[in-house]
């Protein structure tokens, strides 16, 4: 799942959070988090 869809495919920061990391395990809780946060203030311009 792209970052895109993981954001639009849920209500919350957590459930795109987690989303975003489940099919690339290897990705750390913060940079999941910081990749989220981008994207979400990239769609709220």
């Amino acid at each position: 799942m792209g970052m895109e869809s993981a954001i639009e495919s849920t209500t919350n920061r957590t459930s795109a959070i987690e989303a975003l990391r489940e099919p690339h395990r290897g990705l750390e809780l913060k940079a999941a988090a910081d990749l989220g946060d981008a994207a979400l203030d990239e769609r709220r311009k």
